[in-house]
This record gives structure tokens, C-alpha cells and sequence, in this order.
């Protein structure tokens, strides 16, 4: 069982919102792995609950689905999220190629259904310190808005992850975000996990 947390800091113009996600991974085979997230961001006062699924179907090929609800309180609005997906994954040398595939609906309350594509290619190097399990990676996510027949954003990444002790990962990264709705914003993120 794995209890995880993340944050992250988005910076535009004129506002920063920090995005905190507690949460329970739980290993139910070698194979199957699931969690559950309450999650809330501060400055847009909402919060809602993750579930998601990872379902490793051959070497290669991981199902990933997910449930994602969104409520505000200030305004009432309220959002279920289906994330309907499959990761790819294979060795190139010293290297670890992951494709991420998701349809992402957003299935709105007293407002226009949302529909997307995201595609995420991610290039992970795996090493080690001291005995402890590393990784640096880089990504490129891209959106395909699947309502308007366009490409709507992309976020270009690079981060970093450690085991800071046997029961505790920390992961950071860095996104530089192009959305021609809401133009260009940066995030950082920070997930803990800690393994029970």
C-alpha cells in the first residue's frame, strides 16, 4: 500500500494556485494497482476525489483507467471526469519510452460537455544513488480537443524523482503549458509517496 501527496503552483498573470492531492495506492497483485485521492486547489476553492486503475495486461501494455469529480463550493459547479486509457512502455537502451494515451471526458453540470485526446511520450532514465531507486524524464503531452476537431494544448515537462528513504519517494517537475484557451501558464509539481 502506497500513501502519496502532490502539489503544484500555477503561475499566470495575475494569479497562483497551489494544488494539494493526498492519496492511498494500493498493490493488489504484481500486476493490479489501485488508488484513491481526495484533492482540492486552494485558490479556485475546489476540491473532488480521484480514482484511478493500472491493469497490466502484457509486458508492454498497462490499462489506466479512472473517475475524476470536481466540485465548487463558491459557485456550485460540479464536474465528472471518465479517463479512459492505456500506457505504453518498452526499453530503448538505458532508456524507458512511456506513451500514455487517455480520452479524457469532462462531463459537465449546467455546462457544455468536454471532450479531449492526450497523448503523453515521456523518456525516463532509471539509475541509482547510494542503493536508492532515481529517475530524471522528460514529456511532451499534446491535446486534441476532441469537440472542436483541434489541438488545444500542450505541456512540455522535465522532472525528477528519488527514494529519500526505502518507504518514501519524492518526485518534482517543471511544465511549461501552451493552451490556446487560456494561453501559456508554468507548474510545478511535487508528489511525496510514501509505501506503508
Amino acid at each position: 500500500m502506497v500513501l502519496w501527496f502532490g502539489g503544484g503552483v500555477r503561475a499566470q498573470k495575475h494569479s497562483t494556485d497551489f494544488w494539494f492531492f493526498p492519496g492511498v495506492t494500493y498493490n493488489v497483485t504484481s500486476k493490479t494497482q489501485l488508488s484513491g485521492q481526495p484533492i482540492w486547489f486552494t485558490d479556485a476553492h475546489a476540491g473532488g476525489l480521484l480514482l484511478r486503475g493500472y491493469f497490466k495486461v502484457s509486458k508492454h501494455f498497462t490499462v489506466n483507467p479512472g473517475y475524476l469529480f470536481l466540485s465548487r463550493g463558491v459557485s456550485g459547479y460540479q464536474e465528472h471526469t471518465l479517463l479512459n486509457g492505456f500506457i505504453y512502455n518498452t526499453r530503448l537502451g538505458g532508456l524507458v519510452v512511456e506513451d500514455r494515451n487517455w480520452l479524457w471526458d469532462r462531463l459537465r453540470v449546467d455546462a457544455r460537455d468536454l471532450h479531449f485526446y492526450r497523448n503523453r511520450l515521456r523518456l525516463i532514465r532509471p539509475f541509482s544513488v547510494e542503493g536508492r531507486a532515481a529517475k530524471v524524464y522528460v514529456y511532451d503531452e499534446a491535446f486534441y480537443f476532441l469537440n472542436d476537431g483541434l489541438w488545444s494544448r500542450n505541456r512540455i515537462s522535465v522532472g525528477c524523482a528519488y527514494d529519500l528513504w526505502k518507504v518514501f519517494n519524492l518526485d518534482i517537475s517543471y511544465v511549461r503549458q501552451e493552451d490556446k484557451f487560456g494561453g501559456g501558464i508554468n507548474l510545478i509539481w511535487v508528489i511525496g509517496t510514501v509505501q506503508l
